[in-house]
This record gives structure tokens, C-alpha cells and sequence, in this order.
């Protein structure tokens, strides 16, 4: 680095500067002799810089064994401004991404925290750059749920998962098409299909279960502690939604002209495919998330037709027939 002609406290500064970023970059390190002679100065300046920003609260970390003026040393994550410094453009376009995708959040702690993430990591580079990151990524979806009113509920669950504290709450189930209010051990939230849901134990249920966290209300922490299983996050995330609950071995005609198509998909994971004499095929897979799989039977129109289960076949008939009568003119 050349000569910077300014007065020795500027030079001070700028000099103290490059070595912070220097020193924690990710995987970076250096010596004493290295920054001397990166800096054209002698070791001992090198020495009171450091011992200066050690006072300022950055801790130096050696790399191996006790630090010479052979030996590499770099600021440990600790320090202050540690984080931004070390950003790469690949980390902050990353950031620019996420904050997009909590765009569904938005009027939540979440969505602010985001925007205040990247914007305090975007300072640190030229705005044309980060101007051109911001266009270089986008993240379109579909509709969004409204989470602004829910802010307070994502707050209190969160803080109770991190604390591991039971939690009482109000759930207007979907299912059972009822209000019912029980106590819950929350583990984790899960964003999901552009929606938020929480794992959590039901005390009344005796076991696992999913909420929908716009269908929670009155939540209300309380002073019992939970011992958090090593089994806590077995929920099932699969692309027939989330569910904690046993699957059920789905099997879905498809036919003949629809067949090359539907074999190029991953549908589910567990899919496996028989093929008839007749040219269609015979997919079965192992789902969960009866709702969703209903959705998609009914994206596909005519190219497909459900076999079994029986109990699930007979619903479906139901739910078209209602379709019908509704569209029938």
C-alpha cells in the first residue's frame, strides 16, 4: 500500500481502518512483519495500532501458538464491527434476498430486523453497488398472508421458544371448525408456502401438532418450564404442507397423454411409478398433508384420478361435487 501524505493522526486512522478490515475477513490472518510491510512502517507501529484497537474492544486471536512477529493473528468474531467488515458481495446479495422473502412478514420484528440487517451491511459498500445487487435478485410470490396484527403473537412465541416456556393459547381449527384453548410447549416456527406455522406439544393432545399462527390468539406465557426433546423438529415438511401426524400411501392414475410429463416431476419424494399396458401410468406416494395434496389433485383437472385411499377418494368426490354444484348453471 503506498504512502498516504496526510497528517500522522489521519494516516493513524486510515491505517487502523484497513487493518480492521484486513483482520476479519473470514479466513484472513497476519503477522506483525506482514503488516509492517504492507504499511511501510516498522513493527513497532504495528504493535501500538493493535494495542490501540485492543482497547477499543477488539480481541486478537492467534492462529497458532503465542503471537510474535512470526506467528498470525486476525480479530476474533467478537469484535466489534467483526461481522460487517468480513461481507462479501455473494454475502450481501444473500441478505438482499432474505430481506425480499420477509417481505411476507412485513409490520413484524422479523421483517424490521431484516431490513435493519442489511441495511446497516449495504453501508459498508459503494451505493452503485449495492444498487446493482439489488436489482440482480428478486423474489416473486404468491398471495401473501397479512402477519402486521400478528406481530405481537410471533413475538411472544418466539421469546417462549428460546426460553422454553409453556405457552396458553386460543386456536380456531380449520378442521374441527371449532375455538378451543389448551396449553402448548412451542418449538419452532416454520415459514412455509409463503405462511407461518408453529411445531409445538399439545398438553390436551398428547402429541405434536402444527398451528397456523394467524389462527392462534390470546397467547399467554407462563412460568412453566419445558424440557425440549431431542425429537423437537420432526415435524414433516413435505410439498403437501406440514404435518406432524402419520402419512397415508396415496395412489394416483395418470393418463397416458399426461405421462411424460407427470414422470419428469418430483412430485413427493417417496413417488414410485407403475406403468399399465393401456400407456398410463400408476403413481403412489406416502402423504401427510391431505389439504394440499387435495389442491393439487385439483390442479391437474382430468389428466389425473385418485385411487386410494378409499376414505380419501370419497372426500375428494365430495369436494368436486360441491365444486360442480357451485359452477353447475
Amino acid at each position: 500500500m503506498p504512502k498516504i501524505n496526510k497528517n500522522a493522526e489521519s494516516v493513524r486512522v486510515e491505517r487502523a481502518i484497513e487493518i480492521i478490515k484486513r483482520l476479519t475477513t473470514p479466513r484472513e490472518s497476519a503477522t506483525i512483519t506482514e503488516l509492517a510491510d504492507e504499511f511501510h512502517v516498522d513493527k513497532r507501529t504495528i504493535h501500538r495500532d493493535i494495542s490501540y484497537l485492543e482497547s477499543l474492544g477488539f480481541k486478537t486471536e492467534l492462529i497458532m501458538g503465542k503471537k510474535s512477529k512470526f506467528k498470525p493473528f486476525r480479530f476474533s468474531s467478537e469484535s466489534p464491527l467483526a461481522v460487517p467488515f468480513g461481507f462479501t458481495e455473494d454475502e450481501l446479495l444473500a441478505l438482499l434476498l432474505a430481506k425480499t422473502l420477509f417481505s411476507s412478514l412485513k409490520g413484524t420484528h422479523l421483517a424490521d430486523a431484516a431490513d435493519s440487517a442489511a441495511e446497516k451491511i449495504a453501508g459498508f459498500f459503494p451505493d452503485e453497488k449495492v444498487e446493482v445487487l439489488q436489482n440482480a435478485i428478486n423474489v416473486i410470490s404468491g398471495p401473501l398472508r397479512n402477519y402486521k396484527e400478528h406481530k405481537d403473537i410471533i413475538r411472544l412465541l418466539l421469546n417462549s421458544i428460546l426460553e422454553t416456556r409453556c405457552v396458553k393459547i386460543g386456536y380456531d381449527s380449520r378442521s374441527s371448525k371449532k375455538f378451543d384453548s389448551f396449553t402448548i410447549h412451542p418449538y419452532r416456527i416454520i415459514f412455509y408456502s409463503n405462511g407461518l406455522f408453529l411445531s409445538a406439544f399439545s398438553e390436551k393432545h398428547n402429541e405434536v401438532r402444527t398451528f397456523a399462527i394467524e389462527r392462534i390468539s390470546l397467547p399467554m406465557k407462563t412460568s412453566k418450564v419445558f424440557a425440549r426433546p431431542a425429537d423437537a423438529n420432526s415435524v414433516k415438511i413435505e410439498p403437501f404442507g406440514i404435518h406432524g401426524g402419520n402419512s397415508r400411501t396415496a395412489v394416483v392414475w395418470v393418463k397416458p397423454e399426461e405421462k411424460k410429463r407427470m414422470k419428469a416431476k418430483l412430485i413427493h419424494g417417496s413417488q414410485k411409478f407403475r406403468f399399465d399396458r393401456d400407456g398410463s401410468m400408476v403413481i403412489s406416494l406416502e402423504v401427510s398433508g391431505k389439504e394440499d395434496f387435495f389442491r393439487w389433485l385439483l390442479s391437474q383437472g382430468s389428466s389425473v384420478r385418485l385411487l386410494e385411499p378409499a376414505d380419501w377418494v370419497s372426500e375428494f368426490q365430495n369436494t368436486v361435487k360441491q365444486i360442480w354444484i357451485q359452477y353447475a348453471p
